[in-house]
């Protein structure tokens, strides 16, 4: 079982783009279980995940849980899964109005920060199932609790707290060795509560289309 989980992507279209590095180390083992078809882990784990989109920023730092399990079951068929529960000792998230421009700054040339910093709770889990003449299907979701770091706001921005979630769903084949197409489904959506400003929702769904190159 692998001991560092990375998944990264990028893509966009007129007026939109959407970057993102999802990454799970471990840490330290707490025990293994050894089924017939499977194997299952419980660990500790750090967590680094980042997105940047022109609609929104997110970045966490976390040390957490972990329990994953793989399987390899008859005709061809496996099955892998994770999930984890982390402090979110760091994490940055935009502040709204600055990083839409509806508050602005002087233009002075001097660069300024547009999200704050934040500590907090989150959650994450992702499954995958497969078979090779069938292809591939994947879920994830990610969810942060975080309240901002007094110390850390921005200039013109505002101290409170934000819910953010990401749910994805994707299929996706084989097309030749090491390549495969496929379709996702992904929402963003995050509720603040602000302080000294009015609070936000954003919500964000896209759908697309991706290619892959796996690398062994």
């Amino acid at each position: 079982m692998r001991a560092l989980s990375l998944a990264s992507w990028g893509g966009g279209t007129k007026g939109f783009y959407d970057v993102a590095v999802f990454s799970e180390g471990l840490l330290s083992r707490f025990g293994t279980v050894y089924g017939n078809y499977s194997t299952m882990m419980f660990g500790a784990a750090m967590d680094f995940d980042v997105r940047m989109s022109n609609l929104f920023s997110y970045a966490d730092y976390g040390l957490g849980v972990v329990c994953k399990q793989q399987a390899e079951f008859p005709r061809r068929i496996s099955m892998d899964w994770s999930a984890g529960a982390s402090w979110m000792f760091l994490g940055a998230g935009d502040f709204y109005e600055l990083y839409q421009g509806i508050i602005t700054h002087p233009d002075d040339g001097v660069e300024r920060r547009l999200y704050d910093f934040s500590t907090g709770v989150m959650a994450k889990c992702r499954f995958k199932i497969s078979q090779p003449a069938v292809g591939t299907f994947g879920a994830s979701f990610l969810c942060a609790a975080a309240f901002t770091i007094g110390a850390a706001v921005p200039p013109k921005g505002s101290s409170g707290s934000q819910f953010i979630g990401m749910l994805s769903a994707s299929y996706e084949h084989d097309i030749l060795k090491n390549y495969s197409l496929g379709v996702a489904a992904d929402w963003y959506f995050k509720k603040g509560f602000y302080d000294d400003a009015a609070d936000v929702f954003q919500n964000v769904p896209q759908v697309s289309l991706f290619g892959r190159y796996c690398i062994k």
